[in-house]
């Protein structure tokens, strides 16, 4: 149960971490992000 919330937290983590730097960097930057970029932003915190 506990390895559950530990998963739970991290994958929040990731979704709140991924929201803040879209807002910091901005459409025009996002646009230029290739799909590596996302992914390793995803995994690598």
């Amino acid at each position: 149960m506990e390895s559950y919330l530990l998963m739970f937290y991290d994958t929040i983590f990731g979704f709140v971490v991924l929201f803040i730097l879209t807002k910091v960097l901005g459409k025009t930057q996002i646009t230029q992000l290739t799909a590596f970029d996302f992914i390793s932003a995803v995994i690598f915190r």
